[in-house]
């Protein structure tokens, strides 16, 4: 038998190739269920590749469109953009989508040896590792581009840089500090979000460990990080970034289900929609008292610590945002896998109870996965034929521009693009609140022309949902219909 082939047995057997190859089929399928790499999942995922595009033909973000989180992610899905400019919007936004499940899979890895680094034993290692691989809310989200498993990579970076730091002779353990926070502070360069409990977790360092070299090596990789992501785009565009990340963020309108309904998504995920309030209440009174004894136990070995506390500032964050989405949920990954696999790593523990913890996480997500819905199709192919001689396409989103591949056209054409509408309203209401007479009115007058601004308009949500007027939908069918199919038609306008 040849070295190499040994070599690729050897990989092959390994624990770690196995959980990156579980947590890359249920992610796959996740998407596969969901109609596919093409298929128009989300509004968020679209505005960032979009943002990319952006920057790709020369637009700034904050100074020339809108975008209410840092620059990191349009920075990262550029090379993407790029391929989309050289072939299609949905070709690069569609690599991008695989790009993501394979950092997923890699993530479901890193937990793996961050928990090995942490001196916990290789199967609770291994277990936290199959956790982050199946469980439910990082299934549900880790196959197309939101912020949170980018977030989550770079986060486990740099625990693996630290804990590394820990064992290493002083000149090495110095360079990984550095890269420590040059990782932590690139998560903060995705979302801010990050700023919290990576702030608990240095906070640890400094008030518990006494680490005071170390926290300030790594908060001069983490500055490093920011001054060489985030300073360009903030000379570029001044205040402009400021306001859009932070003043317009702290400004959003309250927008949440009730607390039952976000503990419940937390514990089961898309299943708490589908029980009654009295199962509901009872799944998480039982997913609270798992997480209880989890923490005890994690507690008890002192390298979980900080990831205890770090856990339990996410939760706190994400219950006390005043707008809730479920992809929030997947925050909390890394740190819930890692307090589990501190936790399965104290004894005594049961030899049967890691696999029952993953048996049963797994079969949580697969029935998430077996219930969801696929996507409305998009009509591509006959919308797409349509408007290939339009040159500005203006839409309530860009992913209807991602479908028809005029996404790069329209940057090429300098067309108008707010490129996030949504963003682009909470900026309006910070500055003319709703309760003020006229706000909502001088909106749809403003969102109104935007739209009309171009040569043709495609609308993939209801009008009133965005603050248009009701006759909206009226005065567009008076300029004449260029194609209509299903629920997606688009107008002509201004006679063009």
């Amino acid at each position: 038998m040849s070295v190499g082939h040994r070599s690729w047995k050897a990989v092959a057997t390994m624990p770690t190739t196995w959980v990156f190859a579980v947590a890359l089929l249920a992610r796959t399928a996740r998407c596969v269920v969901g109609g596919g790499l093409t298929a128009p999942y989300g509004y968020d995922p679209a505005v960032y590749y979009a943002a990319a595009a952006g920057l790709v033909n020369g637009r700034v973000p904050y100074r020339d469109f809108t975008l209410v989180h840092p620059p990191g992610i349009a920075v990262l899905e550029a090379p993407f953009a790029f391929l989309g400019r050289l072939t299609t919007d949905l070709t690069g936004y569609s690599a991008a989508s695989v790009a993501i499940i394979v950092l997923a899979s890699l993530n479901a890895v890193l937990v793996i040896r961050v928990a090995r680094a942490m001196g916990l034993s290789e199967r609770a290692a291994i277990t936290g590792g199959l956790v982050y691989a199946v469980w439910t809310n990082a299934v549900a989200f880790e196959f197309v581009g939101y912020l949170e498993p980018v977030g989550n990579f770079f986060l486990l970076c740099g625990l693996l840089a630290f804990h590394r730091a820990l064992q290493a002779e002083t000149p090495r353990a110095s360079r990984l500090w550095f890269l420590c926070g040059v990782a932590l502070g690139a998560a903060v360069c995705i979302k801010l979000w990050w700023l919290v409990p990576i702030a608990a977790f240095l906070g640890w360092q400094l008030a518990a460990e006494r680490h005071w070299a170390p926290t300030l090596r790594i908060a001069l990789g983490a500055g490093a990080a920011l001054v060489v992501v985030d300073l360009p785009f903030l000379l570029l565009s001044g205040h402009e970034m400021w306001d859009s990340i932070v003043l317009d963020q702290l400004a959003r309108t309250r927008y949440r289900p009730d607390g039952l309904e976000v503990l419940g998504y937390l514990v089961v995920g898309d299943r708490s929609y589908d029980v009654s309030t009295s199962t509901l209440r009872a799944t998480v009174v039982l997913g609270a008292a798992l997480l209880a004894v989890l923490l005890w136990r994690a507690w008890r070995i002192r390298a979980a610590r900080p990831l205890v506390l770090v856990l339990l500032v996410q939760l706190l964050q994400v219950w006390f945002q005043p707008v809730w989405f479920p992809f929030y949920t997947d925050f909390v990954s890394v740190a819930l896998c890692l307090v589990v696999a501190a936790a399965l790593a104290q004894r005594p523990t049961r030899s049967w109870l890691p696999a029952v913890a993953v048996v049963l996480v797994a079969v949580s997500t697969s029935l998430e996965v077996a219930g969801t819905e696929a996507e409305p199709v998009f009509p591509r192919k006959e919308l797409t034929a349509a408007v290939a001689d339009v040159r500005c396409l203006m839409t309530d989103g860009p992913m209807a521009q991602i479908q028809l591949n005029t996404l790069s056209r329209s940057f090429q054409n300098r067309c108008p693009d707010w490129m996030d509408p949504i963003g682009r309203r909470l900026r309006h209401r910070r500055l003319f609140p709703v309760a003020e007479p006229g706000s909502e009115a001088a909106w749809s007058r403003l969102y109104t022309a935007y739209l009309t601004s171009g040569d043709a308009v495609i609308l993939t949500r209801p009008p009133e949902e965005m603050g248009l007027a009701p006759d909206f939908l009226a005065q567009l069918e008076r300029g004449g219909v260029i194609a209509r199919e299903g629920r997606y038609t688009v107008y002509r306008v201004g006679g063009r």
